[in-house]
Protein backbone atom coordinates (compact mmCIF):
# COMPACT_ATOMS: atom_id res chain seq x y z
CA UNK A 1 0.00 0.00 0.00
CA UNK A 2 1.20 3.75 -0.91
CA UNK A 3 2.95 4.79 2.55
CA UNK A 4 1.55 8.14 1.92
CA UNK A 5 -2.17 6.77 1.87
CA UNK A 6 -2.08 5.10 4.44
CA UNK A 7 -0.81 8.03 6.22
CA UNK A 8 -3.99 9.63 5.16
CA UNK A 9 -6.14 6.47 6.09
CA UNK A 10 -4.28 6.50 9.67
CA UNK A 11 -5.55 10.15 10.01
CA UNK A 12 -2.04 11.03 10.69
CA UNK A 13 -0.20 14.03 8.94
CA UNK A 14 -0.44 14.00 5.28
CA UNK A 15 3.09 15.04 3.51
CA UNK A 16 2.33 17.82 1.64
CA UNK A 17 3.70 19.05 -1.98
CA UNK A 18 3.87 22.43 -1.74
CA UNK A 19 6.45 24.56 -2.19
CA UNK A 20 7.30 21.52 -4.73
CA UNK A 21 8.28 23.40 -8.62
CA UNK A 22 6.53 22.24 -11.30
CA UNK A 23 10.02 20.93 -12.51
CA UNK A 24 10.65 19.00 -9.87
CA UNK A 25 6.83 17.51 -10.07
CA UNK A 26 7.64 16.87 -13.41
CA UNK A 27 10.57 14.74 -12.61
CA UNK A 28 8.27 12.76 -10.15
CA UNK A 29 5.75 11.80 -12.39
CA UNK A 30 7.51 11.03 -14.92
CA UNK A 31 10.44 9.20 -13.43
CA UNK A 32 8.60 6.78 -10.34
CA UNK A 33 12.17 6.52 -8.54
CA UNK A 34 12.93 9.71 -7.78
CA UNK A 35 11.49 12.08 -5.00
CA UNK A 36 9.04 10.58 -2.37
CA UNK A 37 7.67 7.94 -4.81
CA UNK A 38 11.01 6.68 -4.91
CA UNK A 39 11.05 6.24 -1.56
CA UNK A 40 7.19 5.30 -0.87
CA UNK A 41 7.43 2.20 -3.36
CA UNK A 42 10.27 0.37 -1.05
CA UNK A 43 7.76 0.59 1.86
CA UNK A 44 5.60 -2.04 2.65
CA UNK A 45 2.15 -1.25 4.90
CA UNK A 46 4.09 -2.83 7.84
CA UNK A 47 7.19 -1.15 7.29
CA UNK A 48 5.52 2.17 7.16
CA UNK A 49 2.56 1.53 10.46
CA UNK A 50 5.87 0.78 12.42
CA UNK A 51 7.30 4.09 11.36
CA UNK A 52 4.23 5.91 12.49
CA UNK A 53 4.10 4.03 15.60
CA UNK A 54 7.57 5.30 16.57
CA UNK A 55 6.96 8.58 15.05
CA UNK A 56 3.04 9.45 15.14
CA UNK A 57 3.80 13.36 15.00
CA UNK A 58 5.73 13.51 11.33
CA UNK A 59 5.38 16.78 10.00
CA UNK A 60 6.57 17.32 6.06
CA UNK A 61 9.58 19.44 5.64
CA UNK A 62 10.94 19.20 2.07
CA UNK A 63 11.84 16.71 -0.30
CA UNK A 64 14.80 15.62 -3.08
CA UNK A 65 15.74 13.36 -5.37
CA UNK A 66 16.41 10.28 -3.13
CA UNK A 67 14.53 10.90 0.37
CA UNK A 68 12.28 13.12 2.34
CA UNK A 69 12.11 14.65 5.47
CA UNK A 70 10.21 15.13 8.22
CA UNK A 71 10.03 17.02 11.86
CA UNK A 72 8.92 15.19 14.77
CA UNK A 73 9.05 17.22 17.96
CA UNK A 74 12.99 18.18 18.51
CA UNK A 75 14.25 15.86 15.81
CA UNK A 76 14.42 15.21 11.66
CA UNK A 77 13.76 12.29 10.40
CA UNK A 78 14.40 11.67 7.37
CA UNK A 79 13.90 9.02 4.97
CA UNK A 80 16.54 8.29 1.86
CA UNK A 81 16.89 5.18 -0.47
CA UNK A 82 21.04 6.68 -1.58
CA UNK A 83 23.26 4.46 0.06
CA UNK A 84 25.85 6.84 -0.50
CA UNK A 85 24.07 9.04 1.77
CA UNK A 86 23.62 6.58 4.45
CA UNK A 87 27.17 5.75 4.54
CA UNK A 88 28.34 9.72 4.89
CA UNK A 89 25.56 9.90 7.82
CA UNK A 90 27.30 6.77 9.58
CA UNK A 91 30.57 8.04 8.98
CA UNK A 92 29.87 11.40 10.32
CA UNK A 93 28.07 10.24 13.37
CA UNK A 94 30.92 8.05 14.35
CA UNK A 95 33.29 11.00 14.20
CA UNK A 96 30.74 13.20 16.14
CA UNK A 97 31.04 10.57 19.10
CA UNK A 98 34.59 10.87 18.91
CA UNK A 99 34.74 14.38 19.03
CA UNK A 100 36.55 14.83 15.60
CA UNK A 101 34.44 16.83 13.52
CA UNK A 102 32.40 20.34 13.62
CA UNK A 103 30.74 22.07 11.20
CA UNK A 104 27.69 19.64 10.57
CA UNK A 105 23.97 18.91 11.96
CA UNK A 106 24.48 16.28 14.52
CA UNK A 107 23.18 13.13 13.35
CA UNK A 108 21.99 10.86 16.23
CA UNK A 109 21.00 7.45 14.49
CA UNK A 110 21.10 5.70 10.67
CA UNK A 111 19.42 2.79 10.51
CA UNK A 112 18.04 0.57 7.33
CA UNK A 113 14.48 -0.16 7.28
CA UNK A 114 13.17 -1.58 4.10
CA UNK A 115 15.02 -4.17 2.25
CA UNK A 116 19.24 -5.31 1.86
CA UNK A 117 20.75 -3.76 -0.82
CA UNK A 118 21.48 -0.70 -3.61
CA UNK A 119 17.87 -1.36 -5.28
CA UNK A 120 15.50 -2.05 -2.34
CA UNK A 121 16.85 -0.41 1.00
CA UNK A 122 14.91 2.59 2.40
CA UNK A 123 17.76 4.17 5.24
CA UNK A 124 16.06 5.96 8.18
CA UNK A 125 18.56 9.21 9.47
CA UNK A 126 17.86 11.05 12.97
CA UNK A 127 19.26 14.54 12.82
CA UNK A 128 18.92 17.36 15.03
CA UNK A 129 16.46 19.95 14.43
CA UNK A 130 18.09 23.45 13.16
CA UNK A 131 16.58 26.77 12.15
CA UNK A 132 16.73 27.75 8.52
CA UNK A 133 18.83 30.39 7.32
CA UNK A 134 16.30 33.14 6.03
CA UNK A 135 15.47 34.15 2.35
CA UNK A 136 18.31 36.85 2.85
CA UNK A 137 20.89 34.84 4.95
CA UNK A 138 20.12 31.98 2.33
CA UNK A 139 20.77 34.43 -0.23
CA UNK A 140 23.95 35.96 1.28
CA UNK A 141 25.40 32.90 1.74
CA UNK A 142 24.64 31.84 -2.15
CA UNK A 143 26.69 34.90 -3.22
CA UNK A 144 29.69 34.32 -0.65
CA UNK A 145 29.65 30.89 -2.78
CA UNK A 146 30.10 32.90 -6.03
CA UNK A 147 32.03 35.31 -5.19
CA UNK A 148 34.48 33.11 -3.63
CA UNK A 149 34.61 31.24 -7.07
CA UNK A 150 35.28 34.26 -8.45
CA UNK A 151 38.75 34.31 -6.72
CA UNK A 152 37.74 35.97 -3.08
CA UNK A 153 39.19 34.19 0.03
CA UNK A 154 38.26 33.58 3.24
CA UNK A 155 40.89 32.42 5.32
CA UNK A 156 41.74 34.51 7.60
CA UNK A 157 38.58 35.90 8.48
CA UNK A 158 38.52 35.11 11.92
CA UNK A 159 41.10 38.30 12.18
CA UNK A 160 40.09 40.90 9.27
CA UNK A 161 37.02 40.31 6.29
CA UNK A 162 37.87 41.88 3.11
CA UNK A 163 35.95 45.38 2.62
CA UNK A 164 35.65 44.83 -0.75
CA UNK A 165 34.42 41.60 -0.78
CA UNK A 166 31.74 43.24 1.47
CA UNK A 167 31.81 45.92 -0.68
CA UNK A 168 31.17 43.68 -4.19
CA UNK A 169 28.30 41.50 -2.52
CA UNK A 170 26.01 44.53 -1.16
CA UNK A 171 26.31 45.94 -4.70
CA UNK A 172 25.04 41.84 -6.04
CA UNK A 173 22.67 41.96 -3.87
CA UNK A 174 21.37 45.84 -4.66
CA UNK A 175 21.08 44.30 -8.58
CA UNK A 176 19.37 41.44 -7.77
CA UNK A 177 19.73 37.73 -7.63
CA UNK A 178 18.69 35.15 -9.34
CA UNK A 179 19.28 31.42 -7.36
CA UNK A 180 19.31 28.54 -9.45
CA UNK A 181 18.57 26.62 -6.49
CA UNK A 182 15.88 28.38 -5.45
CA UNK A 183 14.63 29.61 -8.29
CA UNK A 184 13.77 33.09 -7.12
CA UNK A 185 15.05 36.42 -8.12
CA UNK A 186 15.96 38.70 -5.02
CA UNK A 187 16.86 42.25 -4.32
CA UNK A 188 17.42 44.39 -0.88
CA UNK A 189 20.08 46.47 0.59
CA UNK A 190 21.61 44.78 3.67
CA UNK A 191 23.59 46.70 5.68
CA UNK A 192 27.56 46.37 5.72
CA UNK A 193 27.51 44.72 8.69
CA UNK A 194 24.96 42.42 8.24
CA UNK A 195 27.18 41.30 5.29
CA UNK A 196 30.05 40.99 7.42
CA UNK A 197 28.56 38.58 9.96
CA UNK A 198 27.01 36.53 6.54
CA UNK A 199 30.92 36.15 5.35
CA UNK A 200 32.13 35.66 8.69
CA UNK A 201 29.58 32.58 9.34
CA UNK A 202 30.17 31.26 6.06
CA UNK A 203 34.00 31.21 6.21
CA UNK A 204 34.17 29.76 9.16
CA UNK A 205 31.70 26.78 8.31
CA UNK A 206 34.00 26.21 5.03
CA UNK A 207 36.76 26.18 7.42
CA UNK A 208 35.63 23.91 9.78
CA UNK A 209 34.07 21.27 6.89
CA UNK A 210 37.79 21.71 5.21
CA UNK A 211 39.39 20.48 8.49
CA UNK A 212 37.54 17.20 8.58
CA UNK A 213 38.45 16.71 4.92
CA UNK A 214 34.68 17.26 3.77
CA UNK A 215 33.79 18.77 0.32
CA UNK A 216 32.41 22.30 0.16
CA UNK A 217 30.70 21.98 -3.10
CA UNK A 218 27.61 21.41 -1.91
CA UNK A 219 28.11 25.12 0.92
CA UNK A 220 25.09 26.87 -0.31
CA UNK A 221 22.28 28.83 1.47
CA UNK A 222 19.71 26.33 1.14
CA UNK A 223 21.88 23.63 2.73
CA UNK A 224 23.00 25.47 5.54
CA UNK A 225 20.89 25.60 9.05
CA UNK A 226 21.44 27.20 12.76
CA UNK A 227 22.07 25.21 15.34
CA UNK A 228 20.86 25.12 19.34
CA UNK A 229 24.36 26.58 19.51
CA UNK A 230 23.98 29.46 17.52
CA UNK A 231 26.10 28.37 15.11
CA UNK A 232 26.02 27.38 11.06
CA UNK A 233 25.91 23.63 10.15
CA UNK A 234 25.53 21.79 7.28
CA UNK A 235 22.73 20.07 6.65
CA UNK A 236 22.83 17.81 3.57
CA UNK A 237 25.47 15.64 4.14
CA UNK A 238 24.90 13.10 1.11
CA UNK A 239 27.93 14.92 -0.94
CA UNK A 240 30.58 15.83 2.56
CA UNK A 241 32.63 12.27 2.15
Amino acid sequence: MNWYKYIKKADQPLPSYEGVSDEVWEQWTNYDYLGPPGVEERLTKNVAQKELKKFPDLCYLGSGNCGVAYSSGNIVVKYTKESDEYIAARTLMDLQKDGAVEGFVEVYDVITIAGTGKYDAVYRITLEKVIPLTEKDEEMAYVATYLFYKGYRCENVEREIDENLVTEMISTLQQGVHNPYTGKQIKFNPSRQKVRDSIYNWCKLRGKLQMTGASTSDLMGHNIGINPRNEWVLLDIGMAF
